[in-house]
């Protein structure tokens, strides 16, 4: 490679792998996170109340569960689901799986895969992905940079 080629190459790679190395560090600081709120939380059944729709920040419809569940005391607690999906996942009155906090039951949850994880998982292969390309860029650049000394060392002890 050129010298401005292993330039061109080292300012868009780096740029890519520090962006992925951030992105999978979020990703596994969510997953961790989840995995936390799993441990000391508590598993009960809820029903599903309402399919609230709403459009997202292209304008298409969202679909988020809204469902309702009882704690052991008694106390009636209502909460939706964070995740948004372009067809509803659930039907009215369906019983769902959900996880809550036993110090603060409005910190609810439907135990589900879409629900928990998703996130975590796109954030992690965004990130892997453009740590990956940062790191071949950089990687490739570093190796013609250090190639194209060594060829150059050479011609001139040739003369």
């Amino acid at each position: 490679m050129q010298e401005a080629e292993v330039r061109t190459t080292t300012i868009i790679g780096a740029p890519f792998f520090v962006f992925g190395i951030g992105f999978l560090s979020l990703g596994i600081w969510l997953w961790h996170s989840d995995a936390r709120f799993a441990e000391h939380a508590v598993r009960t059944q809820g029903k599903v109340t309402d399919l609230i729709a709403g459009r997202d920040s292209k304008g298409n419809l969202s679909y988020h569960t809204q469902f309702e569940f009882t704690t052991p005391d008694g106390q009636r607690l209502r909460a939706t689901g964070s995740a948004g999906t372009s067809s509803p996942d659930y039907s009215l009155g369906d019983t769902v799986p959900v996880l809550y906090d036993p110090a603060d039951p409005e910190d609810a949850e439907i135990d589900s895969f879409l629900e928990r994880s998703f996130g975590a998982l796109i954030v992690s292969l965004l990130g892997s992905i453009s740590a990956l390309v940062g790191g071949g860029l950089l990687a490739a650049s570093i190796y013609s940079d250090s190639h194209g000394r060594r060829s150059s060392r050479k011609a001139r002890r040739a003369q």
